[in-house]
């Protein structure tokens, strides 16, 4: 699972055209699988010139969450041709329960929580003009994450800064994840309230069950 977020730098925005390396990159990314390879990519990206982005780094062994704090990952270990895509902090996600049917010994790792709310704080300068776009396909956690940001106001906080924000979010159902309280809220409620009250772009796509 990963989640991704781009926040573009003003000055340049003001003074012509945006390019890419006005953006700042940060990942997000639980399985510690990849851990390395982020390790070495965020490297490599840094000492590129002319440097693709202004900055890149990725948050490793951390997953998109409701609450800033230690949490479980349950691995998808069955997998592999597409990376291990079913890794989810919901255990019953199916691509999980398979996982566990195969009888693999690492089913699940200790990682960090990091909300939406957090993100947005740390990396991200509140200026008018600004432009933050956050791309999720977070099996299933996308509907707390949120719900979360939308309920401390860093979402609609962050849009009254006059800052474009996009969200382009992988929305998944009950036949991958299970029933889930978080979806329902967030698609009775708390969508609706993002776009109109808040002025957020939300794009949603339909998970085709993989």
């Amino acid at each position: 699972s990963s989640l991704c977020s781009s926040a573009s730098a003003v000055s340049r925005q003001l003074s012509g055209p945006v390019q890419p390396e006005n953006y700042c990159y940060f990942g997000i990314e639980g399985n510690p699988i990849f851990t390395n390879h982020l390790n070495r990519l965020q490297q490599r990206l840094m000492l590129t010139s002319p440097r693709p982005l202004r900055r890149v780094h990725f948050f490793t062994e951390t997953v998109g969450a409701a609450k800033d704090e230690t949490t479980v990952l349950f691995l998808d270990t069955v997998n592999e041709k597409e990376n291990f895509w079913g890794s989810s902090t919901l255990s019953g996600h199916r691509d999980v329960q398979s996982s566990l049917l195969s009888g693999n010994d690492k089913r699940e790792v200790s990682v960090q929580g990091f909300t939406l709310t957090r993100l947005l704080h740390e990396t991200v300068k509140m200026m008018p003009g600004a432009h933050v776009m956050v791309k999720m396909d977070i099996e299933g956690a996308e509907y707390a994450l949120l719900n979360e940001a939308f309920d401390s106001g860093a979402l609609c906080n962050t849009t009254a800064r006059a800052v474009r924000v996009d969200i382009i979010v992988e929305v998944h159902g009950e036949t991958l994840i299970g029933r889930n309280l978080h979806a329902d809220r967030f698609r009775s409620k708390v969508k609706k309230q993002l776009i109109h009250e808040c002025g957020v772009n939300l794009f949603t796509a339909r998970d085709a069950d993989h």
